[in-house]
């Protein structure tokens, strides 16, 4: 993964090891789960694990934190930070059961210790003792606009901690419609940081909102 150079990070080859098998993966599972578009099937680097990573071209993700990723799908972006970052405990929220087994059956393959998974409702889970406000970073990566995800998603990151979304170079706009929701959920938005992800074309958007209180 050349590509990961290119975002500063040096992969161990057992790392490389890891996402090679997580790309075999994709492709056997894929026509039965959807978990990529099918134009996708042969970019997965460039349009998934690259795209996933960038977020480390923003900030460094400390040692031990408590991560979420709602919305998981094929483990994008959770498992990808997870493999380059395996002192991190992390969480994935997936409501659709075969992404589901599909995870289950990626995290034991690859052998990741302190993987929680979930298949429910974001909605629901956050009700949760454990979950609400119990997360340092919590991400979300092609889920919902702006206006639905804050209201998703912040109530799982505690005060202090940060909520990222992976948007599109569209982000300015979705952000314009949400003020009134990102506001209600204590949220406060920190910055919009345009991101080059090698192999793709245009530029990713990451909006960062901390929870104020």
């Amino acid at each position: 993964m050349r590509g990961c150079l290119r975002l500063g990070l040096r992969l161990s080859h057992s790392q490389i090891r890891s996402f090679r098998v997580y790309g075999d993966l994709l492709r056997i599972w894929n026509p039965s789960t959807g978990l990529v578009s099918p134009r996708d099937e042969h970019r997965v680097v460039s349009r998934h694990f690259l795209d996933s990573l960038s977020v480390l071209k923003v900030f460094d993700v400390l040692k031990g934190a408590r991560i979420l990723d709602v919305g998981s799908g094929g483990g994008f972006p959770g498992l990808p930070l997870k493999i380059c970052r395996p002192e991190v405990s992390l969480t994935l929220l997936e409501q659709k059961e075969k992404r589901f087994f599909f995870l289950k059956t990626l995290i034991k393959t690859l052998g990741l210790k302190e993987v929680t998974l979930f298949c429910r409702r974001a909605e629901e889970a956050h009700r949760e003792p454990d979950m609400h406000e119990g997360f340092d970073i919590v991400l979300a990566r092609a889920v919902a606009r702006m206006e639905k995800l804050v209201q998703i998603c912040l109530p799982f990151v505690r005060t202090g901690g940060i909520f990222v979304a992976y948007k599109s170079r569209r982000a300015e706009e979705e952000l314009t419609r949400a003020s009134r929701q990102i506001k209600g959920a204590s949220g406060e938005l920190l910055s919009v940081v345009p991101v080059e992800v090698p192999g793709s074309k245009g530029l990713r958007s990451l909006v960062l909102i901390q929870k104020s209180n």
